[in-house]
């Protein structure tokens, strides 16, 4: 009995094809929720970047204010009485703050923990978040060393000495009868070294935190970018 080669050749051809058929559509099933997963993972994160970004920039202004008031202070407390007094506390009050940012990551630091950057596979953009991280790590670290300026070193030293912070600046809080100054006392005050070099510590973080702000908002601007093309 001969057996016709044709149909077994045809029926053998129809199960190839459709086991071929079945892996692509699953193989395109999965690139289009990979796909999918990268596109929801790219709007969440360039939510994150357009509100630090934009918290970046108002840091950025804070630091500039901060800077200008500091240097400005640092020149003008060699000659005082030429100045108001309200002028030069408004000044040297910039030594007792900061920039204060605080980004928004909260959808990044969400698939940091999930693992769900595995989708992102543009090493430029991930080359990118790495600066950002790295730039947010060194602030984070300035901002210790501020804190370390104020409870440790030339500001506490200074507030020590005085008694109370508030003799340079009222505005920070309430002074005691017995810690307040005259004009002459104030002005004689504002000359001295220790004055000028805790002002001077502190203006020097101030230009290292602006730079490093400046540094993650070129990240983040550069992150934004590159996932508007995910």
């Amino acid at each position: 009995m001969k057996i016709k080669a044709a149909p077994i050749i045809a029926e053998s051809l129809a199960i190839v094809c459709s086991i071929l058929l079945a892996f692509g559509i699953q193989a395109w099933w999965e690139t289009r929720q990979e796909s999918e997963e990268r596109a929801k993972v790219a709007a969440a994160l360039s939510a994150d970047f357009r509100t630090t970004r934009d918290r970046l920039s108002d840091a950025i202004l804070r630091a500039n204010t901060l800077i200008d008031r500091t240097s400005a202070f640092m020149t003008l407390s060699a000659d005082p009485a030429s100045v108001a007094r309200d002028s030069l506390q408004l000044l040297v009050g910039a030594a007792f703050g900061g920039p204060d940012f605080t980004p928004s990551l909260a959808n990044y630091e969400g698939f940091l923990s999930s693992g769900k950057f595995a989708v992102i596979e543009d090493f430029d953009l991930t080359a990118a978040l790495a600066d950002f991280q790295t730039a947010l790590s060194r602030f984070d670290e300035l901002e210790r060393t501020r804190a370390g300026v104020y409870y440790m070193g030339a500001i506490w030293e200074l507030r020590r000495s005085l008694g109370t912070a508030t003799v340079l600046v009222p505005g920070f809080g309430s002074t005691s009868s017995r810690f307040q100054l005259g004009d002459q006392a104030f002005n004689e005050l504002v000359t001295e070294p220790q004055v000028y070099a805790a002002v001077e510590a502190v203006r020097a973080i101030h230009f290292n935190q602006r730079r490093t702000l400046q540094r993650m908002e070129e990240a983040s601007t550069r992150v934004l970018e590159l996932l508007a093309n995910e």
